[in-house]
């Protein structure tokens, strides 16, 4: 009974805050989102105050349908990835569109015994630090000797397409990258921001920094990390052949 209870509370505490932002984003009063939804004031200044404990599903409904969202959403139950998907620009969505279709296809094909296929990433143009990510494409490589090693860390692959990061790596290179857990210092990271991506150490510091692996460049603070998405970390060269 009390877990139920906490989450009812939980529930309310996120339809607040979704009803907070609505408001801020669409720079209304609740008196209009109110006529807009056709819900009785005195009712949604309670549900603005997480002040109903069992918000009706009318209620709820109408919510949705002005929020143009799901209930789950309103109410902090939808899978975390499926918000951000929903957020994501089309070139975006059709990537990972691309990526579970190559997945699906990857898993029900029949297996030989040998071959265990893993996305490989090719980003479009001369691939170098720092680099706008416009566009990629995707292939697949056979990882079946690495599986043993890595496991499920085994998460996907990055191709280099320059020679920009030269000695440590050249075009044609192939990372294997895991991302099961944060990165620790003195790894190499795929970092993305403002759809840019960088191939960094890690370096520790108050507040860490991202050095360029070949030396050529200025280190990156990380002073606001809510900035910085990591894409995974690497855990070797490829060695095998691509398909």
């Amino acid at each position: 009974m009390n877990e139920l209870k906490i989450d009812i509370v939980k529930a309310n505490n996120f339809l607040k805050s979704r009803i907070d932002t609505y408001l801020t984003e669409h720079n209304h009063s609740l008196r209009t989102l109110a006529e807009e939804a056709d819900i009785p004031y005195d009712t949604l200044k309670k549900l603005a105050n997480a002040k109903i404990e069992n918000p009706s599903l009318t209620n709820l409904l109408k919510l949705a349908r002005t929020f143009h969202c799901s209930i789950d959403y309103l109410t902090g139950r939808e899978n975390q990835f499926l918000e951000k998907f929903s957020r994501l620009p089309r070139r975006a969505a059709t990537l990972i569109e691309a990526l579970v279709d190559l997945e699906a296809a990857l898993t029900l094909a029949p297996s030989d015994g040998l071959q265990e296929y893993l996305p490989l990433f090719i980003p479009t143009g001369n691939m170098k630090d720092g680099m706008h990510l416009d566009s990629s494409r995707m292939e697949v490589i056979d990882v079946a000797p690495y599986r043993s090693i890595y496991g499920e860390k085994l998460m996907c692959a990055l191709l280099i397409t320059g020679n920009s990061l030269y000695p440590v790596y050249a075009q044609g290179d192939v990372l294997l990258l895991g991302r099961d857990r944060q990165p620790l210092y003195g790894e190499t990271v795929i970092f993305l921001q403002d759809n840019r991506i960088f191939i960094r150490v890690l370096k520790t510091g108050i507040p860490p920094r991202l050095f360029p692996i070949n030396g050529i460049g200025q280190p990156v603070i990380l002073d606001n990390p809510d900035e910085w998405q990591i894409f995974g970390y690497v855990l070797t060269l490829y060695r095998g052949i691509r398909r």
